[in-house]
This record gives C-alpha cells, sequence and structure tokens, in this order.
C-alpha cells in the first residue's frame, strides 16, 4: 500500500489538476468540474490509499486490494479514537488519470480510496452525544 497525504494548497493542486483534465478531456460541465472538485477541498486532510498492482500475480492484486482496505479501515478507527470525523470514499476520482499522474501511480496501480479526516463539528462531547451516535454532521462531505 502507498499512503499520499494531501493538506493544504496540495489538495488545491490536486482539485485544479484533475479540473483542467476534465474540462479538457472529458468535456465536463463547471457544474460537474466544481463538484467533483470540491471533494478534494472538503476537509483539512485528505489521505489516498493507492494499491501497487500486480497484474502477473492476480491472487496476489486481490490479496494486496484487501490488505489495503484493511488498512483504510484501520485508518478509519485509528481516527474515531482520535477524536476525529472520517469518510472513506472512491468514486470517479479513484481513476482519474491526473491523480495517478500526481501521486507517482502507474496503470495497473489503484486508488483503493480517499480518507478524509476532520475534526467534529462544534460543540462540547455532551451535545454531540445527545446528537445519538447514528447523526454526523458532515460539513460539506456531501457526495
Amino acid at each position: 500500500w502507498r499512503f499520499h497525504v494531501l493538506a493544504g494548497d496540495a489538495r488545491s493542486d490536486l482539485a485544479g489538476r484533475i479540473a483542467a483534465w476534465m474540462r479538457t478531456s472529458e468535456g465536463a460541465t463547471e457544474s460537474q468540474v466544481e463538484s467533483t472538485c470540491k471533494k478534494l477541498v472538503r476537509s483539512p486532510v485528505v489521505v489516498v490509499l493507492a494499491q501497487a498492482g500486480t497484474p502477473d500475480d492476480p491472487m496476489r492484486d486481490l490479496e494486496d486490494y484487501a490488505a489495503c482496505s484493511a488498512a483504510a479501515q484501520n485508518l478509519l478507527l485509528a481516527a474515531t479514537a482520535e477524536g476525529l470525523v472520517s469518510k472513506w470514499s472512491t468514486g470517479k476520482l479513484a481513476t482519474m488519470p491526473p491523480a495517478f499522474e500526481y501521486f507517482g501511480m502507474e496503470p495497473h496501480d489503484r486508488i483503493v480510496g480517499y480518507i478524509y479526516l476532520a475534526h467534529p463539528p462544534e460543540g462540547t462531547a455532551e451535545q454531540r452525544a445527545e446528537r445519538g451516535p447514528t447523526v454526523i454532521d458532515w460539513h460539506g462531505f456531501e457526495d
């Protein structure tokens, strides 16, 4: 696995590269570009988890994908233990060539997920607990 941590201007830099590619290669509308690229800047830290692919060994490739998925889950659990909110997402961003280029990935590699990390919403722990465990204010984490 490969963990690429984006924070600060790195998030906007990748978003800009993806926006340019979407406009020129995909003929995307500005609404589509905005919808896709805002995901990269919606949290202070984005961890991009990638798998180094092994196309010549399909069983190992599958095992490595499973290991990366387990690593993602462990990261989510660790973030929760540290008091952070997190979200694991894939979607179109996981297959876009500018992301592969940005991270120095090969065509047979795979982005397993974008993991968004942030501090929880304002309020005391008691106020957040009153909302219940199934309610999280994502503050811009909509898909």
